[in-house]
């Protein structure tokens, strides 16, 4: 059985290819710094990446992590910070991607974003080496409708399993799933890097709700009935 994981960014991914991905004999396409192609997908038996709808249609299962949309966004904005080793995670920081077009557009509204669209894949191979290009464009998918009717479309569509990263159980869920009998459930516990030591979460968190909307409802719908 092959199996895609829809790695949305900040949703536990670095867990899911320690502990999962092993179990899994043969072809594996993992990761932000290698190229990806049809092919790949084609002869993969396991695949997680920011990829957006691309490999769905390759593989016998796909399922993917929901996060609350508020806190991924504070969260996604904190590891660019971290891992760009230029700048420090402050409220100027924050407010640019908050404020400027091109950047709240690539950390907001992300879950529904992913579960929308497809990656310019020749884009994406361009940019393996420039995490940051590549996460202020948005990995490059090409979000044609942005719409939580569309996005429940392709969930359908695809046979796209849910989870929830503040479900206690989601670990396990997710061996359950896959058929793994059993596996670590607490270690790298998805993304703690979330810790607000200076408020800034709470002092912007009108913006951030305005800007995550669209995602928010989607967020809900789901989570009220997560078989959809």
């Amino acid at each position: 059985m092959s199996i895609y994981h829809l790695h949305i960014p900040r949703t536990s991914g670095g867990f899911i290819r320690k502990f999962i991905l092993p179990n899994f004999n043969g072809d594996s396409v993992a990761g932000h710094y290698r190229t990806i192609s049809n092919e790949d997908f084609k002869k993969a038996n396991f695949i997680s990446g920011h990829y957006g709808l691309n490999p769905c249609k390759f593989v016998d299962k796909t399922f993917t992590v929901l996060r609350n949309p508020n806190e991924l966004t504070f969260s996604y904005i904190k590891y660019l910070s971290i891992v760009s080793g230029k700048y420090e995670f402050n409220e100027d920081f924050l407010k640019q991607y908050l404020y400027e077009d091109k950047l709240r557009f690539a950390v907001t509204n992300v879950n529904i974003k992913f579960l929308s669209a497809s990656v310019n894949i020749d884009k994406y191979n361009k940019d393996i080496n420039d995490l940051m290009n590549m996460a202020n464009s948005l990995w490059h998918l090409e979000v044609e409708e942005l719409s939580v009717k569309n996005a429940i479309n392709q969930i359908k569509n695809n046979n796209i399993s849910i989870f929830f990263y503040d479900s206690e159980k989601i670990y396990e869920n997710i061996y359950g799933m896959l058929g793994i009998e059993s596996g670590p459930t607490d270690q790298y516990r998805v993304n703690q890097s979330f810790v607000d030591t200076k408020g800034l979460y709470e002092k912007y968190f009108d913006e951030i709700s305005m800007a995550n909307k669209i995602d928010l409802d989607l967020y809900k719908e789901v989570l009220n009935e997560p078989n959809v």
